[in-house]
């Protein structure tokens, strides 16, 4: 992720999915935010849900990534952002209540997964994702 080309943004769109499916398990949304834009959505309603399950007492387990295919290109010329779209199946996952018990649980899920980053200086920064079902 210290390289500031398209190598480097794909490290850190990988690393930021990666993120996903632990600050859902662990509420610790330090390294989420660090790399998220204000502008971010998908960034914010992450942290939403996140702060709203863990503050009752809930958490998940699962829900990692692996990651099949990955492109990337570079900014356009009247753009700053790196794009990197993402292939990946999202392993399944469970929801818990306070007192542990399952809630909800999801099956294994193929995705597309879309991303804008932007170089900042000192770090890459999460601007916009789009997840989609794939066959």
């Amino acid at each position: 992720m210290e390289r500031r080309d398209v190598e480097g943004a794909i490290a850190a769109a990988q690393y930021f999915l990666e993120l996903y499916p632990y600050v859902y398990n662990t509420g610790d949304l330090t390294e989420w935010r660090a790399m998220s834009h204000p502008d971010c959505v998908f960034c914010a309603s992450v942290v939403k849900n996140v702060e709203e399950l863990h503050a009752a007492g809930g958490y998940e387990t699962g829900g990692g990534f692996q990651f099949e295919s990955v492109s990337a290109q570079e900014p356009l010329p009247d753009n700053e952002f790196f794009g990197v779209d993402l292939a990946a199946i999202q392993a399944p996952g469970s929801r818990h209540d306070s007192a542990g018990r399952v809630v909800d649980a999801g099956p294994r899920t193929r995705l597309a997964i879309f991303t804008a980053l932007q170089d900042s200086g000192p770090g890459w920064v999460m601007r916009a994702v789009t997840i989609e079902d794939r066959p």
